[in-house]
């Protein structure tokens, strides 16, 4: 049943009489849940857009006037008078009937919002057509004295302020007032001008400008005036996207701030951006634009729930607005406004990254999503010329020289993309722009290292090439020095060893070859062979600076001899006159005349190079590299007798640069690789291959031995290293007096036959080489066979019997180092009980021996940061960090034998170790080959052998048990 007006304020004061005597307060704490006293602005600005709307035929100019007095504030508008509905509405207390919750409210529609007025005043006035009342206890009308509105107005409200804390009502309303900005007319449909006036005076006035820009966008420009001893302006402009252009129904909008200049509009960022429920929440959206959609909100109206279960009609509107959202991208981009600047400004972070409130992230994610969804798909990322192409079409240029000489043709046969993202997307501004393209998107950056490998690769593009389009090419190198410089030539991105200089035959040539070497020159005046940089080109500064930055210079002789003379070297060619010679003095000129750094890049065109006249055994003349190529020495021939394939240097061209530069030529035939001994390769585990000597030791007879034999003893120290004597002393090639070819360390000296006329000296010398002993060791005829019980991975390591050995004195003293220098002539054999083995048997005991140590020592040094491995230096060696730690020796006795067995080669060796003596050991392994096997060590066995501690017996070396 409906109320009149007196019926429903007797029920209002009979409500008011029961509540008081109950006790109950709750008009009290609805009035003064407000925060902020003067948030009551935002209800009665709420509350005149409410009377504008439902005010019928009205066309006037809809405005507020606030007017401040110390005791109280006026209200003043034009809309709807209030009616009696009006009247019991804004007494009466509503309840919500949204499940329940406490935080859900749809204020407006009961009334509360008007209730905020009682947190500065205890009597507000409403006067209003033919009612003046005053409210009384928070619900009850009480019939006032009538006071009119001002001019042009049909609506006064009186606030009068609270008499317990009137100053600080007048303060509180006043910064209130002073806050208001755009914000609170934005999205306010009737409301178009605020007017403050402080007493009876002008204070500041907010106006907007509503016009259309386009269907869905209006633009809207407020004017925010202070009215003091001068007048001063600030002005907005927005431009307002929405679904129903002026439309008067509740819609979701979104509003972008921007500066017009000239018919063109530039998009400012909003920082903080509030949410609008019709007025800024307390929550932000973590956006650059401003957010509206009537969202239910708490009684508060300064938080948004947005939950799927107690507020869904919040989530559909989020849903709804993002799609706005890409309407409005649509309408900027068919009105030109649509650009990278206005494209920085949107949700480019990941949601990850952004805070909103109580709903973290759930609205910042729902535009993000939205807006990489839109880039993904259609012609939505700007290119020049104000157009647009879809993110598969398009690159990120790295800096402005590239995206100025690089056309759409370019691109498209470099990158197999059509264009290039607006250039103003290189600038720093736009960074996490660029970024954005780039991860998220996916499209690719055209940088300095891309278009390197990509020049690289294509060898067609720089052909045809126009001199002007080299010149912006060399101009863009100029600034990228890591796709030309030395200390970036091994990077995929290098083009330094390319075809990208333009000779004056209108040919490309690289700058440098594999090895640095120069293939492109400037110009001397002369007419030669060698390509020289396009003078049109030379003649450009910027084309020029490159030139200069790459080092490309005149040529020199180094030059002259790479492209004019040895390319004249070819097969067919006679030597038989000067002028062959003429060239080769041009060489030789080149070799002695060349800076350090220049002569090595000689020698090495030398060497790769096919200029060295030479004949192999059938006396054909050709041209080859000189490694291919031997020096025409009568051994070399005669060692290389049975193997094809072998050429040497044709006599006369050795003949005529000997006499004529007999002070270099040695060195130089030695540089570029000219050989007089067999040349030698070495495998992965240090293993010498001569060349020919499979041939040579299939067909070994007394001449090739001999050749072979005076080669090795005239070669040099550098040539004769520990491998390749090693593996010569194992190989059966030397003619013993028996007439049969052995290994040296199968002989001793006086097995060597002596067809070979050897002199003292090179015996000696032999000797010393390939370690021949000097006298045999006499065995008996028989031998016990020695076989081991079990095997060295079958031994306990842990129950090893490990005793440091301190060696027995015994009589002598004996000079190890004298004994290398006089070729270990002085040792002598004495009987020993050494005939109980073969030397078969003493190389097994010795090989067992080195398996079962190698199991020991690595379960002695298990630490990660040790590693044992076999040496060819010692047995061993230690590492610690991948630093030699220990050299390691050993020697064996079995139960049978009364002395150590120890190769007199590894005395040697010891020796040359006496400056890591120290980190020495020998290990002195007993009972080998059985489970009883024990191990003494002696530490620095250096100190012990030259002190005469230990003593020397015939081939071994002998350490009493």
């Amino acid at each position: 049943m409906k109320l009149t007006l007196k019926e429903h304020i007797d029920r209002s004061k009979q409500a008011v009489a029961a509540n008081k005597a109950k006790g109950n307060r709750h008009a009290d704490f609805l009035a003064t849940m407000y925060a902020q006293p003067s948030r009551f602005i935002e209800e009665i600005l709420q509350n005149t857009e409410d009377a504008y709307a439902r005010k019928i035929g009205d066309s006037s100019f809809k405005k507020i006037r606030f007017k401040l007095f110390e005791n109280c504030v006026e209200i003043h508008h034009n809309g709807k008078n209030f009616d009696e509905e009006d009247l019991m509405s804004v007494t009466t207390f509503a309840n919500t009937t949204k499940k329940n919750n406490s935080e859900i409210n749809q204020i407006g529609k009961f009334g509360i919002g008007f209730k905020s007025v009682f947190s500065i005043t205890n009597q507000p006035e409403i006067h209003s057509g033919k009612y003046h009342f005053r409210i009384s206890d928070y619900e009850i009308l009480v019939e006032n004295q009538e006071q009119k509105p001002d001019d042009g107005f049909n609506t006064l409200i009186v606030l009068p302020f609270k008499k317990s804390n009137k100053l600080e009502c007048f303060n509180a309303v006043k910064q209130g007032l002073l806050n208001l900005n755009e914000y609170y007319l934005i999205f306010l449909k009737q409301i178009q001008r605020i007017e403050i006036f402080e007493s009876e005076t002008l204070f500041c006035e907010i106006e907007k400008q509503v016009s259309t820009f386009s269907k869905n966008i209006q633009k809207i420009i407020f004017q925010k005036k202070f009215f003091q001893s001068y007048i001063s302006e600030k002005n907005e402009v927005y431009l307002l996207v929405a679904k129903t252009e002026l439309s008067k129904k509740p819609q979701p909008e979104l509003a972008f701030q921007v500066i017009e200049s000239e018919n063109s509009f530039r998009f400012v960022e909003i920082p903080d951006a509030p949410l609008f429920a019709y007025f800024p929440t307390k929550m932000s959206s973590g956006l650059n634009f401003l957010i509206h959609a009537p969202f239910t909100t708490n009684p508060l109206r300064d938080f948004i729930p947005f939950d799927a279960v107690l507020a869904p009609e919040n989530m559909q509107l989020l849903h709804e607005i993002s799609r706005l959202f890409v309407l409005g991208m649509n309408c900027f981009l068919k009105t030109g406004l649509y650009d990278l600047h206005f494209l920085s400004k949107l949700p480019l972070r990941k949601p990850s990254v952004i805070l909103s409130g109580y709903n973290k992230g759930i609205v910042y994610q729902e535009f993000y999503t939205a807006l990489k969804s839109f880039l993904l798909h259609g012609k939505t990322i700007p290119i020049k010329n104000h157009k647009y192409a879809t993110n598969t079409e398009v690159l990120i240029p790295a800096d402005e020289l590239m995206y100025g000489f690089l056309q759409e043709a370019d691109l498209k046969m470099l990158f197999q993309k059509s264009f290039f993202i607006d250039s103003l997307i290189i600038n720093e501004s736009y960074t996490e722009l660029r970024d954005y393209f780039s991860s998220e998107l996916q499209i690719k950056i055209a940088d300095a290292e891309s278009f390197g490998f990509r020049i690289k690769v294509s060898s067609s593009f720089l052909e045809n090439r126009p001199v002007k389009w080299f010149i912006e090419f060399y101009k863009y190198l100029h600034f990228q020095q890591k796709l030309w410089d030395t200390q970036h030539m091994s990077q995929y991105y290098s083009i330094r060893t390319s075809p990208i200089i333009m000779t004056a035959a209108y040919t490309l040539e690289a700058a440098y070859d594999d090895n640095q070497i120069a293939k492109v020159f400037l110009s001397n005046g002369k007419k030669d062979f060698l390509p020289v940089v396009n003078p049109r080109l030379f003649s450009n500064e910027f084309s020029r600076t490159f030139f200069n930055d790459l080092e490309i210079k005149q040529p020199d002789v180094v030059d002259d001899v790479i492209y004019n003379i040895i390319p004249q070297f070819k097969n067919g060619c006679s030597i038989a006159n000067n002028n062959y010679f003429k060239k080769l003095d041009r060489v030789l000129l080149a070799y002695t005349e060349a800076s350090y750094n220049r002569n090595k890049i000689l020698i090495e065109s030398l060497k790769n190079a096919p200029w060295v006249p030479a004949r192999n055994n059938e006396g054909e003349l050709y041209f080859y590299t000189p490694t291919e190529v031997y020096l025409p020495d009568s051994l070399l021939k005669k060692y290389f007798k049975s193997t094809t394939g072998v050429w040497f240097a044709e006599p006369l061209f050795i003949s005529k640069l000997k006499r004529k530069y007999p002070d270099i030529v040695e060195s130089f035939f030695k540089e570029i690789g000219l050989f007089d001994f067999p040349r030698i390769h070495f495998s992965d585990n240090s293993v010498p291959k001569f060349e020919g000597f499979d041939d040579f030791i299939r067909y070994v007879d007394y001449e090739s031995s001999n050749a072979f034999l005076k080669i090795i003893l005239k070669a040099p120290e550098y040539y004769l290293k520990d491998e390749v004597l090693h593996y010569l002393k194992r190989q059966n090639w030397i003619l013993t007096e028996t007439n049969r070819f052995e290994a040296p360390e199968a002989m001793c000296i006086s097995d060597v036959s002596t067809k070979y006329k050897l002199t003292v000296n090179e015996k000696a010398k032999l000797q010393i080489l390939l370690n021949i002993t000097s006298n045999k060791y006499v065995f008996d005829d028989t031998y016990f066979e020695w076989k081991p019980s079990v095997k060295p991975d079958e031994i306990n390591i842990n129950e090893i019997k490990n005793l440091t050995a301190v060696p027995v004195s015994i009589e002598g003293n004996f000079n190890v180092l004298n004994t290398i220098q006089t070729n270990l002539n002085l040792f002598e054999y004495k009987e020993t009980n050494l005939k109980e083995y073969s030397e078969a048997d003493f190389d097994n005991i010795y090989q067992w021996c080195c398996d079962f140590l190698l199991l020991y020592l690595k379960h002695e040094f298990v630490q990660p940061e040790y590693k044992v491995e076999r040496s060819r230096v010692s047995d061993f060696t230690v590492y610690k960090n991948e630093n030699i730690f220990l050299h390691v020796f050993l020697c064996a006795k079995t139960d049978l034998m009364q002395h150590f067995y120890f190769p007199a080669e590894k005395l040697v060796e010891i020796c040359k170790l006496h400056s890591f003596q120290e980190n020495t050991l020998l290990y002195c392994v007993e009972s080998v080959g059985t489970a009883n096997v024990s191990i003494k060590i002696i530490f620095n066995p250096f100190q012990q052998i030259s002190s005469g501690k230990i003593q020397f017996k015939g081939n071994l070396f002998l350490f009493p048990c």
